[in-house]
C-alpha cells in the first residue's frame, strides 16, 4: 500500500489545482493549521511537521496560505518576503 501522507508540496499542488478550477479548499483551517505546525522558528516551512526546513517547502507553505487567505497567519513578514523574492526569480526563469 502506498505512502498516503501529506507533504508540503504535494499540498501546495493540490490547492492550487482546486484554486485553478475556482474550488473552494475542503477543511480550510484544517489545511491552513497543517501548514502552519510545518513552520520552524526561522520562519521558514518544513515538507511536514517535525523535518528541516528547506526553501522550496517555504515557498509551497506561503502560497497555500496566500490561496487559503492566510498569510497573516505566518507572523512573520520575511516568509512573505522569501515568498516574493522567489516568486520574482521563477517569473524571470533564474
Amino acid at each position: 500500500m502506498p505512502n498516503l501522507h501529506s507533504t508540503m508540496e504535494s499540498t501546495r499542488f493540490a490547492v492550487n489545482t482546486l484554486n485553478l478550477l475556482g474550488e473552494e479548499i475542503p477543511n480550510k483551517i484544517q489545511t491552513v493549521e497543517w501548514v502552519t505546525s510545518c513552520q520552524k522558528r526561522d520562519g521558514g516551512f518544513a515538507p511536514e511537521p517535525n523535518s528541516a526546513g528547506d526553501l522550496s517547502s517555504t515557498y509551497y507553505a506561503v502560497r497555500v496560505l496566500t490561496i487559503a487567505g492566510s498569510v497573516a497567519q505566518t507572523e512573520t513578514p520575511e516568509v512573505w518576503y522569501t515568498y516574493c523574492g522567489i516568486h520574482c526569480l521563477k517569473l524571470i526563469h533564474f
